[in-house]
């Protein structure tokens, strides 16, 4: 062990060897020796270093445990841990909850759990009844005690006895949900089927599929919460707008995570699908009237929906009872609309004035 110059503590390590069977308590001697050129010694120059066996830890593998009611048992995990080459052994037993003993499980009383040299886990299993009346969740509390040649660590955890009988199922009210890129938004219902007694939750996300988040509609995720007696929630996905023509798109929408006593059934997942939709072009109103001594005749000719895109329509005039060339004069003309969000056209077309008196003509 060498010093630089101005140090004035040095370290060094000892390593142990793993142990192959139970030891006692052992001690070792530690010697300062041979001090170098301008050095000497000063008490104390030895030491005494003392192994101490560390005993075995026991406790439960998880805090929380849980298992439906028609499994049959439960199976409860027991683990030890620090010294694992000696024997030991732990007590445990169930202790009533909400769960009635005989009723939703049989007890276990005063269980040995015996680990041998180089066992680190156990399962203990606790007999589970079905019970056919609708109860909710149960619980049973577990306990280690009273253990041999070793320490407790986790010593307490709880049991869910899931009712099978009253779970809530919560799904899709549809495979299929349809909107057009003229839609604002697509509505998503969930259907919640079973016991309505107590609250219920299930999480919902989106999922593109041909359609693409922020391209074609939002991205959503989140939690539906069902108060009691709550049969039906929706929420909605919106819809960009659409800037050209597009082919039709769908994305998914999907529940997952349901809460404890909630089960999802089918459909757990659907499409949404996004239909292109075509501009309409149509005329303001289905009949127009309009003097014959004014002239001209004035309509309104209106765009709607899907109206990022330009369009062209042709307007024309088709005899009825009034004569081209000597009632009114016949047009036909293409018309453009550019897009924007909404437009209107106004076309006026040349009547003849009379020159007798005459009725009314189409």
């Amino acid at each position: 062990m060498s010093f630089a110059s101005g140090e004035t503590v040095q370290t060094f390590n000892v390593s142990f060897l793993p142990a192959t069977g139970p030891r006692p308590s052992r001690t070792l001697k530690l010697l300062l020796s041979s001090p170098g050129p301008g050095a000497q010694l000063a008490a104390p120059v030895s030491a005494n270093l003392t192994l101490v066996e560390a005993d075995p830890v026991i406790g439960f593998g998880a805090a929380a445990y849980q298992a439906p009611e028609t499994a049959g048992f439960a199976k409860v995990l027991i683990t030890r841990s620090v010294n694992t080459v000696i024997p030991v052994e732990v007590i445990f037993k169930t202790v009533s909850a909400s769960a009635v003993p005989g009723t939703n499980y049989e007890s276990v009383a005063n269980q040995a759990v015996v680990f041998p040299a180089g066992v680190v886990a156990q399962t203990v299993l606790v007999p589970l009844i079905h019970n056919p009346v609708a109860e909710g969740p149960l619980l049973v509390t577990l306990r280690l005690h009273d253990p041999v040649g070793a320490g407790l660590a986790l010593d307490a955890a709880v049991l869910t006895i899931r009712d099978v009988d009253h779970l809530v199922s919560v799904r899709l009210s549809s495979f299929k949900y349809s909107t057009t890129d003229a839609d604002s938004e697509a509505q998503v219902t969930v259907l919640r089927a079973g016991n309505l007694q107590s609250p219920a939750s299930v999480d919902f996300e989106t999922v593109d599929d041909s359609a693409k988040a922020g391209i074609d509609y939002l991205a959503t995720s989140g939690t539906l919460s069902f108060a009691p007696g709550e049969t039906a929630q929706s929420f909605p996905v919106a819809i960009l707008a659409d800037e050209g023509s597009k082919a039709t798109r769908s994305l998914r929408v999907r529940l997952l995570r349901p809460a404890i006593g909630v089960k999802i059934s089918s459909p757990r997942e659907a499409h949404i699908v996004l239909a292109e939709t075509d501009p309409v072009v149509q005329f303001s109103q289905a009949s127009y009237t309009s003097r014959e001594i004014a002239g001209t005749a004035r309509m309104l000719i209106r765009r709607t929906v899907a109206v990022g895109t330009p369009v062209e329509v042709t307007f024309s005039t088709v005899a009825g009872t009034a004569i081209p060339g000597i009632h009114y004069q016949d047009v036909s003309q293409v018309i453009r609309f550019e897009g924007k969000p909404a437009e209107l056209w106004k076309y006026r077309f040349s009547t003849f004035p009379p020159t007798r008196a005459r009725g009314r003509w189409r």
